[in-house]
C-alpha cells in the first residue's frame, strides 16, 4: 500500500485498471486525511467507475467472480479489505508482505457483475 489506511483505494485501482493515483482522484474529491473507506463507499466509486457490482452480506465459499472483499485479521483484529482476481484465481492483497488468505475472516463483499451485453 503506498499510504497508511488505503488499501480501499488500492482495491479500486485494482478493479478498475486505474493506478493508485487515479483511484485515489476517483474516490476522493480533494486529498483526504483518511483514506478509509466503507463497503458501500467502495461500491458507489466502482458504480461511478462504470462497473456493474452486487453488495453481498456474506462472501461465497466459492468464489467464481472479481470481488473486493472486506475482512478481518483473525489475529491482531484489524478490518481490510483486498480483491480477489477471477482471471488470475487468487487473491491480491494490496499489503506488502501480506498475511495468509487463511488469516482472515472474510465478511462482506462486492461482487463485480459480468456485462450481459459481452
Amino acid at each position: 500500500m503506498p499510504k497508511p489506511k488505503s488499501c480501499s483505494v488500492c482495491c479500486v485501482a485494482m478493479l478498475t485498471g486505474r493506478g493508485f493515483d487515479d483511484a485515489l482522484k476517483l474516490c476522493f474529491a480533494q486529498e483526504p486525511r483518511d483514506l478509509s473507506m466503507s463497503l458501500e463507499q467502495i461500491e458507489l466509486v466502482l458504480n461511478q467507475a462504470g462497473l456493474n457490482t452486487l453488495r453481498l452480506d456474506k462472501v461465497p465459499s466459492t468464489i467464481q467472480d472479481n470481488m473486493s472483499i472486506e475482512c478481518r485479521h483473525k489475529v491482531k483484529g484489524f478490518w481490510h479489505y483486498i480483491v480477489y482476481d477471477a482471471d488470475q484465481k487468487k487473491f491480491l492483497d494490496p499489503i506488502v508482505n501480506s498475511p495468509k488468505i487463511e488469516d482472515y475472516e472474510f465478511t462482506r463483499a462486492i461482487k463485480i457483475k459480468k456485462n450481459p451485453q459481452l
